[in-house]
């Protein structure tokens, strides 16, 4: 019984992190809109069946999909590797970095498609991605 109750605080420990982050992503995204006078629809599934949180349609006409993956503690992302990568499927990771405060990186699905096939479905934030590190939110207005 406390086995079977403890994996159900870890599970919705997991959940409310993650619903956590996907809407202090959105935040900053609305934030990083106002901020720049850009406009943006944002849409949310219903139901997360395909592994996209939201859908952004961006001022071109063009349309972003992503998914928002966050840890509290752990550096480490373990992920199913049977998604379809394609050119605007993104993935968005937030870790919590050495001052603590919270660090995020977006890469695109054919890039977390290939870290996962090298590295057996573990994707791990550390130097070689601190290149997709975000520093301005812009950069989801403008893909």
């Amino acid at each position: 019984m406390a086995k079977d109750k403890k994996k159900n605080e870890e599970q919705w420990s997991s959940s409310k992190t993650g619903k956590e982050f996907e809407l202090f992503f959105l935040h900053k995204l609305y934030e990083c809109m106002r901020e720049n006078r850009v406009e943006c629809d944002v849409f949310q599934p219903l139901v997360d069946d395909n592994g996209i949180d939201y859908v952004i349609r961006l001022p071109k006409g063009t349309y972003v999909e992503l998914q928002i993956k966050a840890r509290e503690e752990k550096r480490l992302f373990t992920i199913d590797n049977t998604f379809t990568e394609r050119p605007n499927y993104w993935f968005v990771f937030y870790c919590k970095n050495q001052h603590g405060g919270y660090d995020c990186y977006r890469l695109k699905s054919k890039k977390v498609k290939n870290i996962l096939t090298k590295h057996k479905n573990h994707l791990r934030i550390k130097e070689e991605l601190e290149k997709y590190k975000v520093h301005d939110f812009k950069c989801f207005l403008e893909a």
